[in-house]
């Protein structure tokens, strides 16, 4: 076997790839059976007991092209008005090689004559003649039909890939692709061998045809303004690339199927193919999924694969997403990339190309390529799955045309965080999707009328598995996890037991101002609920020392930790075990903090001596000095209540209070971050006398 590299084939743009394939499935069926392909460095490898001079004899001299003909299409070259450079020709060739393109086009034109259509079809006639057609036509001739199109319950549908049923607006790719075989073997002098190695092999040719238009499959190529130097360019393709190009295209087959959890009367269902996401490319925008004809994600493979095989990947080119105890039919470019691994490794393929058919250069489509995405050697948890209902029910809402601007935005912020978590697992692309599901639900809050009406709920589904997924080590994640393990989220939106408040009771005291003020408004509100006993969530995940430090000093970013502190709240800390910081290498806050919040954290002094617990009654004092910036007296406060209780505190620590109001405030709010039970008897230690071992 000989491994002939095609670099005239690569995966972009998607003429060249169903070029590829356009070459395995000629040579497989009429030269080679047990040719094989597979891709390598860019380019499809084509394993052949032909050597490099027998594929361009093959092309040249012995190749029978399929019959691709579109009756059922004005300009398809079977009407009056049509052109009849390809058609009339090869009707009339004797070469044995066009036998069954004759055989095609004389039973399309019996139809067509037995039901009195002398011009393009109504939309009412077309389904009785594809019905006729299916009938009288060749089998070489219903493999173009079943890949262009699809009889259903309500007529015939059209896979995006080969345009509106084998045509791009005026251009009709049938008829092209007959003036094109016209062009390369029906015509006087031959045309160039250049011509056929350029295809291949992607060696220099000159003097391409001007009279080849590629449409929307390479859109480089197709000419236009701007296209060159000059204000305009001629389409330059070469008439190889596009009858292979279309040869290729057989390989995928449309079908319609019933299936039980689809209530529609049938869905259309073709290789790889979805329902347009407008994320996850730099010309991405929400009006792409309604003007977009879809989104078809091509595979590579890396081993060797014969026609048989591919033709049963293509068959079976469906991808199913894994949700909430169950898996469903991919519906869009997120759902493929979400499936995409499943299916990669399942099939043992190697990459993607995301291809999406956009309306581009007036009502142009073009087949645009969006991204590459690379196969994984093993298959990861989808941490999507648990959330896919809600993602569901917030998808169909904010689609509705009288979904506000706000939770439009939010869905594509969470789409598009969605798909670079796909592409990437890593903890900055895991944090993105939980800010973005804060922002959703933030819009949500803030759009009551909507909400109600639409039946949306708050966020669910957030597994506590995602703690790990988004631990980047940084100091702004772990205080935001201990913050929000407290049970802070009921102060970030209106938000009781996973359902929407049903009034204002006053704890949703978040707004649109600065970490730090927002913190005092929660640390305030706690005080209420401590002094009116409202039970409080016990956290299970407690700051650092350390942190806590750094928090005061002014050394965490803090415009960070508030964004990531409405994404960690919506994690489900119920389950969670808890978590307690090392203490042998803590960094102490400082002395005021120490002591204030001996006398705030739960009410109860834990001193170094267990069996010297000190249960101390609320200080209100304390904190509200500590939030209008006044240090010294909070600590004066805070002494008077410990010396109160009968605690002696180290004389020469802390003596000298002198703390900015910036720093107090900062200092204030730091008392919100949950310590744990061994974090606490540190920092009394630094604080507190233990009689039973030493003396003050």
């Amino acid at each position: 076997m000989n491994e002939l590299r095609l670099a005239g084939c690569s995966p972009e743009p998607l003429a060249n790839y169903l070029k590829a394939l356009g070459i395995l499935r000629l040579v497989t069926e009429q030269k080679d059976k047990d040719a094989k392909g597979w891709w390598e460095g860019g380019a499809f490898v084509l394993g052949t007991v032909l050597d490099k001079e027998g594929l361009l004899r093959f092309f040249e001299d012995e190749l029978a092209p399929t019959p691709i003909i579109g009756p059922w299409s004005g300009g398809s070259g079977f009407f009056p008005k049509d052109g009849q450079a390809g058609i009339g020709p090869i009707s009339t060739s004797s070469s044995p090689r066009f036998e069954a393109y004759r055989t095609s086009v004389t039973a399309a034109r019996r139809v067509l004559q037995r039901l009195g259509l002398v011009q393009k079809p109504e939309t009412g006639q077309k389904a009785a003649l594809l019905e006729a057609l299916r009938a009288e036509l060749p089998d070489s001739a219903i493999q173009w039909m079943d890949s262009a199109l699809a009889l259903t319950d309500d007529g015939p549908k059209f896979p995006p890939l080969l345009g509106s049923g084998g045509n791009d607006g005026r251009l009709d790719f049938t008829n092209n692709q007959m003036q094109r075989w016209v062009e390369l073997l029906l015509t006087t002098p031959r045309p160039p061998t250049s011509w056929l190695r350029h295809a291949l092999f992607a060696d220099a040719a000159a003097d391409l045809s001007r009279a080849c238009a590629i449409g929307q499959f390479d859109p480089a190529a197709a000419g236009g303004s701007n296209m060159a130097a000059a204000f305009d360019r001629d389409s330059l393709v070469n008439p190889w690339s596009f009858v292979l190009m279309l040869e290729g295209a057989l390989l995928f087959a449309s079908s319609v199927t019933r299936r039980l959890e689809d209530t529609r009367k049938g869905a259309l269902v073709y290789p790889f193919t979805v329902r347009a996401s407008g994320v996850g490319y730099s010309s991405a925008s929400l009006s792409d999924e309604t003007t977009s004809r879809a989104e078809i994600w091509l595979p590579e493979w890396s081993r060797k694969a014969s026609l048989a095989e591919l033709k049963t990947l293509f068959a079976e080119g469906r991808a199913r997403v894994r949700s909430a105890g169950s898996t469903r039919a991919a519906d869009t470019g997120l759902d493929f990339a979400r499936a995409l691994q499943d299916l990669g490794v399942q099939r043992g393929l190697s990459a993607f190309t995301r291809y999406g058919f956009h309306k581009r250069n007036g009502l142009a489509y073009l087949a645009v390529p969006l991204a590459r995405w690379e196969v994984r050697g093993e298959v990861a948890v989808d941490v999507l799955a648990p959330l896919d209902p809600w993602m569901q029910r917030f998808r169909r809402g904010a689609k509705d045309e009288k979904a506000p601007a706000s939770v439009r935005v939010a869905l594509s912020g969470l789409e598009s965080a969605a798909l670079d978590l796909c592409a990437a697992r890593t903890p900055s692309s895991a944090q993105a999707v939980l800010l973005a599901l804060g922002s959703a639900e933030r819009a949500l809050a803030k759009s009551k009328k909507f909400t109600e009406k639409a039946f949306l709920r708050p966020v669910d589904g957030v597994r506590p598995e995602w703690l790990d997924h988004a631990d980047d080590g940084s100091v702004e994640w772990r205080l935001a996890a201990a913050l929000a393990s407290s049970g802070l989220r009921d102060h970030l939106v209106p938000v009781r037991a996973g359902r929407w408040a049903d009034h204002d009771d006053g704890r949703t005291v978040w707004g649109e101002r600065a970490l730090v003020p927002n913190l005092l408004a929660v640390l305030r509100r706690q005080a209420i609920d401590r002094e009116r006993s409202t039970p409080t969530r016990e956290p299970t995940v407690f700051a650092h020392l350390s942190d806590i430090s750094a928090f005061i000093a002014g050394d965490v970013d803090d415009g960070r930790l508030d964004e990531l502190l409405r994404g960690a709240s919506l994690i489900d800390f119920r389950t969670v075990a808890p978590l307690t910081p090392r203490l042998d290498d803590a960094t102490m806050p400082p002395y005021a903090f120490a002591v204030c919040a001996l006398t705030w954290q739960r009410g109860v002094v834990l001193s170094p001596h267990r069996h010297d617990d000190v249960a101390l009654p609320a200080a209100p004092t304390v904190l509200a000095r500590l939030v209008a910036g006044d240090a010294r007296a909070a600590v004066d406060a805070a002494h008077r209540r410990l010396h109160g209780s009968g605690l002696k505190l180290r004389v020469g620590y802390g003596t000298q209070v002198s703390v900015s109001t910036v720093t107090t405030r900062r200092l204030a709010a730091a008392q919100l971050f949950p310590m744990s039970h061994p974090t606490r008897r540190t920092l009394a230690a630094e604080v507190i006398i233990n009689p039973k071992v030493e003396s003050p």
